[in-house]
């Protein structure tokens, strides 16, 4: 199970939701966070610091996320329960799985339980009737939020928010309340059927209230379902002839390099060298990882696909950063790539994207759900030193085409064509001449089984010689 889709919302949990973290949990709670020491606890530090402080703050104090200096945890405050809760998230919530190895899972689980064990939480100061009354009153709250039951829906639930969230968070949420909106609790406009624009929220059941205050027939729309529709709505498939013309296509960036000559060259002119120093940032996209960026993303028509360390897929929305759908692939602990655990980016063609992993795989998704469609066994990535793959795929045609790293290791460079419907290897076309192939011998001695040449970046094509161009290296 190295690969799975993570879902931003989850509205149903069926049995196969539950297998494989019943697993984990077993392994969890046989063993003792042995990560536990003055040590373990300042390694966990420096990891919250870069997977949870964007939601749960710098100390912990909360945000976006949980005040975690309470020592309270709805998921069990055990060891076990904490790794979980870190591990896989919280289905249902904005509580992502953090992309994290099991023994920095539980170094954060130290750190966190120091955390909570710290008595750091804050007072908050000031008269609780006045407070009720001006959230009563004038405040209007009740009108879109519950307490203990009373009060609407199509706010986010406090009973229990001051427990979970830290002052900070709840005095800017007060005075800005649109800074930072739960996905679910978002406005959205529906056209209904006399063309009349309507609004509601994101949130399921926000809408059928909505919809059933107003007599119609009750709808629920999930945040999900927005997040189908706008993904059923984008340019797909990108056939191979739109790859050959996609420089007419100037709003898109349908490979590696744009086009298939490798200029990377954008035909856009509304930014240019009058205006270019009056851009603003819309958004952002936080990746929470330590391993740098090497992507290019591509751009179909408003979805934008990116990778992230160390394979990790993205569907995003590009006019607003939200993120569609996430994939992620488990690489083994150690994996041989030179120069960070990287990854260069994807290529599409039809519904399908591609994408080459550093434990030498190659995997295909679909481009609208995020859901792997197969994964194929490229080459025993610890063989010869290590193997990697690290390279943007390239599509030619109904093949998809794929290089390798390593170089700086005793291996032998190859270069692979696959079928892009089913992942079986069509052909190998291996840098250094081997054993009964043209050429062989060039090489001295044996030098041709250790000589590297590595084709780790991405190539060319030229449509009217059918000809592919791909760059090696060491030597």
């Amino acid at each position: 199970m190295n690969g799975c889709i993570l879902p931003l919302i989850s509205m149903t949990r069926g049995t196969s939701h539950f297998l494989f973290p019943l697993l984990l949990i077993t392994a969890a709670q046989a063993q003792t966070n042995r990560f536990d020491t003055a040590e373990g606890v300042e390694e966990g530090r420096a990891l919250f610091q870069i997977h949870c402080t964007y939601c749960h703050g710098a100390r912990g104090e909360g945000g976006r996320g949980t005040d975690l200096t309470t020592g309270e945890y709805r998921q069990g405050g055990s060891d076990a329960d904490l790794f979980m809760t870190v591990r896989e998230g919280i289905p249902g919530t904005e509580m992502p799985a953090v992309r994290a190895n099991d023994t920095e899972v539980w170094k954060m689980v130290a750190f966190v339980k120091k955390l909570g064990s710290a008595g750091l939480s804050e007072k908050a100061t000031g008269d609780p009737v006045a407070g009720k009354a001006i959230y009563r009153g004038k405040g209007g709250c009740p009108a879109c939020h519950a307490i203990n039951g009373e009060g609407g829906s199509l706010g986010p639930e406090l009973t229990t928010v001051g427990r979970s969230r830290g002052l900070k968070f709840l005095e800017e949420s007060l005075v800005n309340p649109d800074a930072d909106v739960p996905i679910r609790y978002r406005p959205i406009r529906v056209l209904i059927r006399n063309c009349s624009q309507q609004k509601g929220t994101g949130g399921s059941r926000g809408l059928s209230e909505f919809f059933a205050r107003r007599q119609m027939r009750i709808v629920r729309i999930s945040f999900l379902a927005m997040a189908a529709l706008r993904l059923m709505g984008q340019g797909l498939p990108v056939t191979f002839e739109r790859l050959l013309k996609a420089d007419q296509e100037p709003g898109n960036w349908l490979m590696y390099s744009n086009t298939y000559n490798s200029w990377r060259f954008s035909r856009l002119t509304q930014i240019n060298t009058e205006n270019v120093k009056n851009l603003r940032v819309k958004w952002l996209f936080q990746g929470r990882h330590s391993e740098k960026f090497e992507t290019t993303p591509l751009v179909v028509d408003g979805i934008m696909y990116l990778t992230r360390p160390e394979n990790d897929v993205y569907a995003l929305d590009a006019e607003t950063g939200r993120a569609l759908w996430v994939y992620h692939h488990q690489n083994p602990e150690r994996t041989f790539n030179c120069c960070g655990k990287v990854n260069r980016g994807l290529a599409i063609l039809g519904n399908r994207l591609f994408m080459i992993t550093l434990d030498m795989h190659f995997i295909a998704l679909d481009a609208k759900t995020g859901r792997e469609l197969w994964k194929t066994k490229v080459h025993d990535y610890a063989s010869s030193g290590g193997y990697a793959g690290t390279g943007a795929p390239l599509v030619v045609k109904d093949k998809v085409i794929i290089g390798m790293a390593g170089g700086e290791h005793s291996i032998s460079g190859f270069l692979d064509a696959y079928d892009a419907a089913t992942g079986k290897q069509l052909w190998r076309f291996n840098t250094i001449p081997q054993p009964g192939e043209a050429n062989f011998g060039t090489w001295a001695g044996d030098s041709w089984k250790t000589g590297g040449v590595a084709t780790w970046n991405n190539g060319s094509y030229d449509p009217e010689t059918n000809t592919v161009f791909w760059g090696t290296s060491n030597p």
